[in-house]
């Protein structure tokens, strides 16, 4: 029963995350707000293997001090939420409300935002516009060049483990069927419990 409600979150997943927000330049350069979506055109696109996932380095820039920030933040815990986001991408903002939703729900889950942007200032702005407190920074140039050929655009979705190992395969962008903060909180409830259920 577990490893059935496990995979049934599992296809959810698959089946409505097929819209990109933005595409990420692999040449480490910065999205332009003005980039235009794209479209999801092969849904292999969002499954990534381990061995992918194991040679992301995990590190980003604090804001407020600019000292670089890696492993021991963002894999903080035995599940871990990291959406990689851009300030001008609109399906972000869904996920980034969802997220802060669910990090005041779920204190046992680490809740990671990972910014692509020019400036600690422009995240700090967004974030600010949007009230988030939990823990978010901006994106360094070795994670950028680490994640070039795996993560394509933006908001980017990874749910890894405590070794930096996907728990469940990276996914991208947000489907009509999770067009709301809600659908997106109750989305991340049922995969937490999912995940919950077949450690027991």
């Amino acid at each position: 029963m577990k490893h059935k409600l496990l995979f049934f979150v599992f296809i959810t997943f698959l089946l409505v995350f097929t819209t990109f927000c933005k595409k990420v330049d692999s040449n480490k350069e910065h999205i332009k707000e003005e980039e235009p979506a794209i479209s999801v055109e092969d849904s292999s696109e969002t499954e990534k293997t381990v061995t992918e996932f194991n040679s992301i380095s995990f590190e980003g820039y604090e804001l407020d001090t600019d000292n670089v920030v890696g492993k021991e933040q963002f894999l903080s815990k035995e599940i871990n939420f990291i959406t990689i986001w851009q300030p001008g991408c609109g399906p972000c903002k869904i996920e980034l409300e969802a997220f802060e939703v669910s990090y005041k729900k779920h204190p046992e889950v680490n809740f990671i935002g990972l910014s692509i942007a020019e400036s600690n200032e422009e995240v700090k702005d967004k974030i600010n516009e949007l009230g988030l407190s939990f823990n978010n920074f901006r994106a360094t140039e070795k994670f950028l060049e680490s994640v070039k050929d795996t993560i394509k655009s933006t908001p980017t979705l990874l749910i890894v483990d405590k070794n930096g190992l996907d728990i469940i395969p990276m996914t991208v962008g947000i489907n009509s069927n999770l067009g709301t903060k809600d659908d997106f909180v109750h989305y991340i409830d049922s995969t937490i419990e999912g995940i919950s259920n077949e450690k027991e």
